[in-house]
């Protein structure tokens, strides 16, 4: 607007040509309000997660990015990936417990139609007339009185039960077997589910990293564009239209690149999510104290 205002007075260009620049200039104070409350509400929203109340201090300091994003390219091992999500997942720590619990009633269940045997054992006391015991100690105030007990009998045996229907115990033989493959056909669909989301993040990332690399591209192509236009605008062979136009085109190629710089860092955190390994990626320790740490 300066420049095509300098022009009108130069009488190198009408005045009427100093509208469009001067509108161009509210849109974009316009676009920046709008920014600038995302910007706010965006914090807000960090704040709310990192502050302990209303009252916490941290409310009305003002956040500031102090790092760059971290755009470096990360290869994905996808056979490494699936090795950490099925180790490290905790869906399947609770699949494969479900599991082994289902296991071990179907191991109760089965031992109870099997054929059973007992064996006992006692010893008992006959006859307890006689003296007090001579290895009885005595407590104060108390005098114990236990005879001798001469004659003890003693008894072994075994029991052998054979089962000739065990229904009830069959059925739920059946019903816990049921309940097994039910609880190893979760497992299963887990395992595919998880896979399935680390092979998804996988290409999530591999796409972001593409995305990425083709925004800075446009980014100084659209730089280039508008330093030559600039020129031309310069030397009277174009006009604030197509200078404000490539304006544009740089704005959007930068507002390119800040979505593909954070569609990349999404994606990293969406594979450390699905490989179960996102704590530890983070350097996050749950459950030790201080010391252990």
């Amino acid at each position: 607007r300066a420049d095509t205002a300098a022009r009108i007075e130069a009488r190198t260009l009408a005045a009427a040509d100093l509208a469009q620049p001067r509108l161009e200039v509210e849109r974009r104070r316009g676009d920046l309000l709008v920014a600038e409350e995302k910007a706010l509400r965006a914090e807000r929203a960090l704040k709310l997660l990192l502050a302990d109340g209303p009252g916490d201090p941290l409310w009305d300091v003002a956040l500031a990015a102090a790092d760059a994003p971290d755009a470096t390219p990360v290869p994905v091992s996808l056979a490494d990936a699936l090795a950490d999500a099925m180790r490290y997942r905790p869906e399947l720590a609770e699949r494969r417990a479900e599991v082994a619990a289902e296991e071990a009633k179907v191991a109760f269940a089965r031992d109870n139609i099997k054929p059973r045997l007992d064996a006992y054992a006692s010893v008992a006391l006959r006859e307890l007339a006689g003296d007090r015991h001579d290895d009885i100690i005595s407590l104060p105030g108390l005098v114990p009185t236990l005879p001798n007990g001469l004659y003890p009998d003693a008894s072994a045996g075994v029991v052998f039960d054979v089962p000739l229907g065990r229904r009830a115990a069959r059925g739920a033989l059946g019903a816990a077997a049921a309940d097994h493959r039910q609880a190893v056909a979760a497992q299963s669909d887990t395992e595919d589910r998880i896979a399935a989301e680390v092979r998804n993040a996988a290409t999530a990332i591999d796409t972001a990293a593409r995305r990425l690399e083709a925004a800075r591209a446009g980014l100084d192509a659209a730089g280039t564009q508008l330093r030559a236009e600039q020129d031309r605008f310069g030397v009277g062979a174009s006009t604030n239209f197509f200078v404000l136009t490539r304006q544009n085109d740089l704005a959007i190629a930068q507002l390119a690149e800040n979505s593909a710089l954070t569609d990349f860092q999404k994606a990293r955190s969406e594979l450390a999510r699905a490989t179960g390994t996102l704590l530890r990626d983070r350097g996050i320790q749950l459950g030790t104290s201080p010391a252990e740490r």
